[in-house]
């Protein structure tokens, strides 16, 4: 490709479940995208997202899709780590979000729990 084009690909899920071994810091994404750059024919490929407090940009070595899945290698010099978002289920709210949250709410649907993180966003 052509020196300095950029391609953003955005992800269609409202809110991912972010796991990561090595980074005990995530937890949930919104508005998660994948930026791959290419400048004298090298890709720089940067994987962005809200995590409902702030805006996250991490340098990645290797991205793959499976189905509405994503997962990434970070760069060693930013500190490494594989991390993988899923979309966010009730199921997965309640066994593996909700009690890290500071004020964990309840849901009685999907759709409900979606609109709820939304809303915290916009605030």
């Amino acid at each position: 490709m052509k020196s300095g084009r950029e391609r953003v690909e955005k992800l269609p899920g409202a809110i991912y479940l972010v796991e990561c071994e090595t980074d005990e810091t995530v937890l949930v994404a919104m508005r998660l995208e994948v930026v791959r750059r290419f400048s004298e024919g090298e890709e720089f490929i940067s994987v962005k997202w809200f995590d409902t407090v702030r805006e996250r940009v991490m340098r990645a070595k290797l991205v793959w899709r499976v189905g509405e899945c994503l997962a990434f290698e970070r760069l060693a010099d930013d500190g490494g780590g594989k991390y993988y978002f899923t979309p966010l289920t009730l199921e997965k709210y309640y066994s593996e979000v909700k009690d890290s949250l500071v004020s964990g709410e309840d849901f009685t649907s999907e759709a409900e729990m979606i609109e709820a993180f939304l809303k915290a966003e916009k605030k």
